[in-house]
């Protein structure tokens, strides 16, 4: 949800020159660290709970949101700039 919010922000930036790798690094961190917020937030209840959180989450979850993004972003990156802003 979050690259196709960001398309247009996507778009300019590769017309402008931006590399592609730059942006997928953006859009994968920012996956990542929303996975480990999440991840925290979740320690945090657990605490005040009888609910484990077993330790190969912290890296298993951050992980699994930057691999739930990865399609989206590449989807992003292989339209054309053009393409993108037409519509804005």
């Amino acid at each position: 949800m979050n690259v196709r919010e960001r398309l247009p922000e996507i778009g300019t930036l590769r017309a402008i020159g931006v590399s592609h790798l730059k942006i997928a690094t953006l859009l994968l961190t920012r996956a990542a660290l929303i996975g480990l917020l999440a991840t925290a937030l979740v320690f945090l209840i657990s605490k005040a709970t009888s609910f484990t959180l077993p330790p190969s989450t912290w890296l298993l979850v951050p992980l699994v949101c930057a691999a739930a993004a990865w399609l989206p972003t590449l989807y992003a990156l292989t339209k054309d700039p053009v393409t993108i802003l037409r519509h804005d």
